[in-house]
């Protein structure tokens, strides 16, 4: 159906479509830091004034939802043991 792709974005291109959501989900994705805020403060700290600049940027929707995924089935690259199991007295604190 979609020979070429579904569609191309980048420099910081938009797909909209009338009411739609879009879900891209990726099989494996390594988070190494969340900030909310402003875009455009964070834009600036982030990508144009720092001195080892972001080269993406995702919007999280439910970041609750991000946390208890990540403390659920999320592992440790290093040790491959569990975040829950490192962040256990947090985490319960937060169910």
């Amino acid at each position: 159906m979609f020979k070429d792709g579904f569609a191309n974005v980048s420099g910081g291109g938009r797909i909209e479509m009338g009411g739609v959501n879009f879900v891209h989900r990726v099989p494996s994705i390594h988070i190494y830091s969340y900030s909310c805020g402003d875009l455009g403060e964070l834009k600036k700290a982030m990508w144009v004034d720092a001195p080892e600049p972001y080269s993406a940027c995702l919007k999280i929707e439910d970041p609750v939802g991000l946390l208890k995924t990540i403390m659920t089935q999320g592992k440790v690259l290093t040790t491959k043991t569990a975040v829950s199991t490192n962040f256990a007295a947090g985490w319960a604190n937060l169910r």
